[in-house]
């Protein structure tokens, strides 16, 4: 019996064979563990297979990613392996071999997770699950973006910026409206269905620490630009693109990933309208932009 992840829809199941208790994890993930796997569960999207003691050989493997962080990325053969470590040290503790297609996971994880009573938090969190997301969602028409996002009465919206634009300061200016239920403050998953593009809470909150897992169809995009009012204004498609790239997880690494992440991108644009929003914090933000949308 293991865990059941559910982040934009995507399903990941997680477990452990030798038995230990994974089933502890941050406050933030609350709402996207939706239950236990079975027999009788539908195949999922990820399969994360968690085991502890010893972490995958990497000594003949070559970079291919560094971030320069807590993680870097391997080729090994058609896989991919990721390293983790902590910051400011060489040590590996946790190594993850991901399957091509990402629908598998061996989870490596070394012995010193194991806290008293044998009991940890799941390795399954941040960056991993981020990391996971990210290269499986460019696969299937969907992407993570540096944004806060909210749901108005139904329909989505999307605040995009980069660290410090004011994505956690627009959230808590709309903090307690009756109309708007907001879905994260940092980082949204958006994904193209059939008919509209729709966006998705996620575990990884900012300074607001907002995280709901709940989903609403994308109806416009605001990029936050620094000002000293309240102001919106459209901009075209050119302006759009050029903003939001910086603000997408995409796989660099990978070039088919970066041709998937670029075709949506630009489907995107194309059916939601976007616009710059400059803002005084503070509840009129939260009127002028209701307004707005109602208008």
């Amino acid at each position: 019996m293991g865990q059941v992840l559910n982040i934009g829809g995507v399903r990941l199941a997680l477990s452990c064979r030798q038995g230990i208790d994974v089933s502890s994890h941050y406050e933030a993930y609350d709402e996207f563990y939706v239950g236990q796997t079975s027999g009788a569960l539908e195949t999922p999207d990820i399969s994360v297979d968690i085991s502890f003691g010893r972490v995958h050989d990497i000594t003949e493997l070559r970079d291919c990613f560094e971030t320069g962080q807590s993680w870097s990325l391997f080729r090994d053969g058609d896989n991919y392996l990721v390293k983790f470590k902590r910051v400011g040290s060489t040590d590996c503790y946790m190594t993850a071999l991901i399957s091509r297609d990402i629908s598998a996971v061996d989870l490596r994880c070394g012995n010193e997770l194991i806290g008293s009573g044998g009991r940890v938090d799941s390795p399954v969190c941040y960056p991993l699950d981020q990391i996971l997301l990210m290269q499986y969602l460019v696969r299937h028409e969907g992407i993570i973006a540096h944004s806060a996002g909210a749901s108005f009465n139904g329909k989505g919206y999307l605040f995009p910026g980069c660290s410090g634009a004011g994505k956690s300061t627009i959230s808590r200016s709309m903090y307690g409206s009756d109309k708007m239920l907001l879905l994260s403050d940092d980082r949204i998953i958006i994904r193209k269905g059939p008919d509209t593009f729709s966006i998705f809470g996620t575990p990884w909150p900012g300074d607001a620490s907002i995280a709901v897992n709940r989903s609403a169809p994308l109806k416009g995009v605001f990029f936050l630009v620094k000002g000293g009012e309240n102001r919106i204004e459209p901009i075209d498609e050119s302006e759009a693109f050029r903003r939001f790239m910086p603000v997408l997880s995409v796989p660099w690494y990978d070039r088919d990933s970066v041709s998937a992440a670029l075709s949506l991108v630009n489907g995107l644009i194309s059916a939601v309208p976007s616009y710059l929003i400059s803002f005084k914090p503070g509840k009129e933000v939260s009127d002028y932009l209701e307004e707005f949308i109602s208008g």
